[in-house]
């Protein structure tokens, strides 16, 4: 049972590093490429929530250290999809300079905030019902979309037609 899942890990943290990388060649500026990733982890979790849920339990539990490490090496790791995008926060204007800790912390908070929705909505939806799971999921995409957006560069988005505050 390890070896499968430390294979279903690798394969998650191979499809998570494909989609880091398309991101990267999609955006212009370091904090554009993650908000394209975190969009982009972000569909990828409402096409599939139990790939963001598996996602959760590898971060947020040991047996999925051990999985990984039983894989014996085979394919990639989780570590090998957070070093690339801890070194891609550190390369934003804001977090320039950062210690590896800053740019980690910061990249946990960011996908937990991307991830726990997804994973959490069959339980959401049995306390809250359809319709209002429904409504909040809605509403999440725009939210991790300015969430991503302040934390990354200090400064909230700004909203379509809206001027700048002075």
């Amino acid at each position: 049972k390890p070896l499968l899942y430390g294979a279903v890990l690798a394969e998650l943290s191979e499809e998570l590093l494909n989609v880091l990388f398309a991101a990267m060649d999609q955006g212009e500026t370091p904090e554009h490429q993650l908000e394209v990733f975190f969009s982009a982890l972000a569909a990828l979790g409402q096409e599939n929530p139990d790939r963001l849920r598996l996602l959760m339990r590898a971060l947020t539990e040991a047996d999925a250290t051990e999985a990984a490490r039983s894989n014996g090496g085979e394919g990639r790791s989780l570590q090998d999809v957070l070093e690339p995008l801890v070194a891609l926060i550190q390369a934003t204007e804001t977090w320039e300079g950062s210690g590896a800790g800053t740019a980690l912390g910061i990249a946990s908070q960011l996908l937990g905030a991307t991830c726990l929705f997804p994973a959490a909505a069959k339980i959401l939806t049995a306390g809250f019902g359809t319709e209002v799971v429904d409504q909040a999921e809605q509403e999440r995409c725009d939210l991790l979309h300015k969430l991503v957006h302040q934390v990354l560069t200090g400064m909230p988005p700004q909203e379509l037609g809206a001027s700048p505050a002075g």
